[in-house]
């Protein structure tokens, strides 16, 4: 059911069974899906961007919600939980850029938490915008306050990120962190509490570097492929450009062109997306293991 003041839903959207929907402003892009038992109620709007995926039994609480496009959220390990203590104030509001991935995570929204574009939360990773139990009158402590993960961040496996923390774009939070401080751009953090590990120097590869990444991933990829016993395969290297059968993939740019998707170049977009080379424009076909 979807209860709300205003709504422009876009084409080719599917909305699951026993999905609950209550806000102000619901505007939805195109093939959008919301999946089954999702569970939304906020004072304000929620904005969903195009070809954006919210899995199954989804909770979120508070004001604002902006989803970009291409978000995507599993329920293979449970649900996104966005709310919790304290949703209900005019601070909390989420923001979330375009093409970013969730899992089982709590994004507590007692202040705002902004996300960036292409920003991974892996699963049971929780970002905490207030803490607090005894009183603060007897001077004991009491933290809240906004979280900001800029662009292109990955947060490993069960970290935890607390109130007033920026992290900057390109870091790197290593499983199982506790982020307390602020984490510049391109830096490496791990540990209780999180500490610098190491400086990413991006862009730093040679050419000839390069090209034997590249080739080790077609022979991996083709290994793959054989032993799903898929066959008759046309993969052609010639860097940075890949071609799988009529596919054209620039590995460099990473765009491609494809006159017609098919489960292979969706399978080729799969596997070099699990080695951060991401092209993006449409949902994935899956293949299975033949026999």
């Amino acid at each position: 059911m979807i209860t709300c003041r205003e709504r422009s839903i876009g084409q080719d959207c599917i909305i699951e069974e026993d999905v609950n929907i209550v806000c102000d402003t619901l505007i939805l892009g195109d093939e959008v899906i919301i999946g089954a038992s999702t569970d939304i109620y906020l004072n304000g709007r929620l904005e969903i961007g195009s070809l954006s995926t919210i899995g199954p039994n989804t909770i979120m609480r508070g004001n604002n919600v902006s989803i970009g496009s291409e978000f995507y959220s599993s329920g293979n390990f449970g649900s996104l939980v966005v709310g919790g203590g304290g949703w209900n104030n005019p601070q909390a509001n989420l923001v979330i850029g375009d093409r970013c991935v969730m899992h089982n995570n709590h994004i507590n929204l007692n202040r705002p938490v902004t996300i960036g574009n292409h920003v991974g939360l892996s699963p049971n990773v929780d970002l905490i915008t207030h803490g607090y139990w005894q009183s603060v009158l007897k001077g004991f402590p009491f933290k809240e306050g906004p979280i900001i993960i800029k662009d292109n961040v990955i947060v490993g496996w069960r970290s935890l990120v607390l109130a007033n923390v920026t992290i900057g774009k390109s870091a790197v939070i290593a499983a199982g962190a506790v982020v307390t401080g602020d984490v510049e751009a391109y830096q490496v953090v791990g540990g209780v509490p999180a500490k610098v590990l190491s400086v990413i120097k991006p862009d730093t590869l040679t050419k000839d570097e390069k090209e034997e990444i590249a080739a080790q991933l077609i022979e991996e990829y083709i290994e793959s492929l054989s032993f799903r016993n898929i066959t008759n395969v046309k993969i052609v290297l010639d860097y940075p450009i890949v071609r799988v059968d009529d596919a054209i993939f620039d590995l460099e740019k990473e765009q491609c062109q494809i006159k017609q998707h098919t489960a292979i170049s969706d399978d080729f977009r799969d596997f070099v997306r699990r080695k951060g080379i991401w092209f993006y424009g449409r949902r994935f076909q899956f293949i299975k293991k033949e026999r």
